[in-house]
C-alpha cells in the first residue's frame, strides 16, 4: 500500500503499487470502487471533507483531482520540473 486515507463515508482509500485506486468499506472489508490511472504513480491521497474530490501526488510531480464517484481526472496539476530535497 502506497497511501491511506479514511472518508467520512466510513471508507477506506488505498492505493496500491497495482496502480488501482480502492474504496473498501471499514465494516466488510468489501472493495466498493476502483479505479487505475495507467500513467501515474500515486504516492500520496487525500480525500476532502464533505467533498466528491480526491487528490492524488504522482511520483511524476503532478496533482491529480478525481471525481469520487465515477474516477475521472477533474483537474491536473504539475507541481515543479526537478528534484525537491
Amino acid at each position: 500500500i502506497e497511501c491511506i486515507a479514511l472518508s467520512e463515508r466510513e471508507e477506506l482509500l488505498t492505493y496500491e503499487m497495482d496502480n488501482f485506486l480502492k474504496f473498501w468499506n471499514i465494516n466488510t472489508g468489501e472493495c466498493m470502487k476502483s479505479f487505475t490511472f495507467n500513467d501515474s504513480i500515486v504516492i500520496t491521497c487525500m480525500l476532502f471533507k464533505n467533498s466528491e474530490e480526491i487528490i492524488a501526488g504522482t511520483y511524476y510531480s503532478r496533482l491529480l483531482f478525481i471525481n469520487y464517484s465515477n474516477g475521472k481526472i477533474l483537474n491536473e496539476v504539475w507541481c515543479h520540473s526537478g528534484g525537491v530535497n
